[in-house]
């Protein structure tokens, strides 16, 4: 993994971080009215943490990130064109959201403190938001962090940012397609050579030590999966044998590296992490960073 990796992770567990274009207010009107006894199916991730599991993608992390500097009112924000949510928080969500806050925290009995600072958007039904509790003053003094690429300047414990999780409900996902390992893909013709180059040069941006030898190869993405896309690849890992006995709700997209002719590049897992240490692998004459490969699955729809 790349050095930054284990950086973030700890400074994730040491400082508890867990992002449309204007903040949420805050919005207790409503809160004594509520049922009490409502059920919140919903989880409370902060968002380094939700970018490991697969709840978030490297497009979410982007346009989190550009709401995040409008956010901070920054004066350059270098993904000022990244931002892709549509949805805005619905007050039943932010309830949701704050309640899942207070169980998470033991704060039931104070419900009326808990405040939506701001809300990043909605991505694959996970709400982006930061939240505070009390009065307090926030205190925006803090240290650049690099996620994955992505710089979010002077972050601190005070402006965390958390991701809030559903369940799916996947009982309907139908598959259309096969699934291959990147090496089979290959040798069935669905990939060539400069495909192959596009997607080491990605693999080989996640190892910032190493030389990238297919540099400015990367043939980017304009945008990201789709949703429903993304389950029915799920669907497809699980029901196809690549994730042995793992669950659905076990099996994680880490990246979209995306479609050449019409096939589906994407890291998946059922196992845990997407990249393990290990020797380079040659795939058609390309190498493949510290076996990258093996988490690499091409998708040919039927």
């Amino acid at each position: 993994m790349k050095k930054v990796i284990s950086v973030l992770l700890s400074v994730a567990s040491a400082l508890c971080v867990s992002l449309a274009f204007s903040g949420c207010g805050d919005n207790n009107d409503d809160l004594g009215n509520r049922d009490e006894e409502t059920i919140v199916n919903g989880y409370l991730y902060n968002f380094v943490q939700a970018y490991e599991m697969g709840l978030i993608d490297c497009y979410a992390l982007e346009s989190i990130a550009c709401s995040y500097y409008n956010y901070r009112n920054f004066e350059n924000n270098p993904y000022a064109d990244k931002y892709i949510s549509t949805e805005e928080l619905s007050d039943e969500t932010e309830y949701k959201i704050k309640r899942a806050y207070s169980e998470k925290h033991s704060q039931s009995d104070d419900m009326e403190k808990i405040k939506i600072l701001y809300y990043y958007g909605t991505y694959d039904n996970n709400a982006v938001v930061t939240l505070s509790y009390g009065d307090e003053e926030i205190e925006f003094i803090g240290k650049d962090y690099s996620v994955y690429g992505v710089l979010f300047p002077d972050y601190s414990h005070d402006i965390s940012i958390w991701v809030f999780y559903v369940p799916e409900e996947t009982h309907d996902i139908a598959v259309s397609g096969n699934l291959y390992k990147i090496d089979k893909a290959y040798e069935n013709g669905l990939l060539d050579e400069k495909d192959l180059k596009s997607i080491s040069c990605r693999c080989y941006e996640n190892f910032e030590e190493l030389e990238n030898p297919y540099g400015g190869l990367y043939q980017r993405p304009i945008k990201g999966l789709e949703y429903e896309t993304k389950l029915e690849l799920r669907r497809a890992f699980e029901e196809q044998s690549y994730g042995q006995s793992s669950k659905f709700e076990e099996i994680k997209i880490y990246n979209y590296y995306g479609t050449y002719s019409g096939n589906i590049v994407v890291a998946m897992s059922g196992s845990g992490c997407y990249f393990p240490d290990g020797s380079d692998k040659d795939i058609g004459g390309v190498t493949f960073c510290k076996n990258s490969s093996d988490y690499i699955y091409v998708y040919q729809l039927n």
